[in-house]
């Protein structure tokens, strides 16, 4: 009995453990009067796992934010308009280990051959009135 049990540690011994870490990342985008989108850090709110020194890369037909630290492994991102948002734009996301884009399409009638939004020009899809965000939740892996 003793040498079966002795040989079940043994072999436990000489798996190598693999140890998983979930990271978050958490940041509202806002585009301002002129369609330049920014991380809203103010006093009443606050991003977590941003990399703020690149902050948001604005494409002709894109927005990317990168990850400070980045990750292993890629995980889960749920973007969510808020009201101002709701029911004009339609928004898909691309996550990576070291950054995640999102593309912007006009809501309702999306389909695949719709024409991206230029962010720039957000607010000719949508009334300006001072307010309009992305709520951004992403979930991250890292792998040992």
């Amino acid at each position: 009995m003793i040498r079966w049990m002795l040989s079940i540690v043994l072999l436990l011994a000489a798996v190598p453990a693999n140890t998983q870490t979930v990271g978050q990342v958490f940041f509202i985008l806002r585009p301002d009067v002129n369609g330049i989108w920014s991380i809203q850090d103010d006093v009443d709110h606050a991003s977590f796992g941003v990399d703020k020194n690149i902050g948001v890369v604005q494409g002709p037909d894109f927005l990317r934010v990168y990850f400070n630290p980045v990750f292993s492994k890629a995980g889960v991102v749920t973007v969510t308009t808020d009201d101002d948002f709701a029911g004009s734009v339609q928004v898909g996301a691309g996550l990576g280990t070291q950054n995640v884009t999102f593309v912007l399409r006009a809501y309702p009638s999306v389909r695949s051959t719709d024409p991206l939004i230029n962010p720039m020009r957000i607010w000719e899809y949508v009334r300006y009135n001072g307010g309009g965000n992305l709520w951004v939740n992403i979930t991250m892996i890292n792998k040992s």
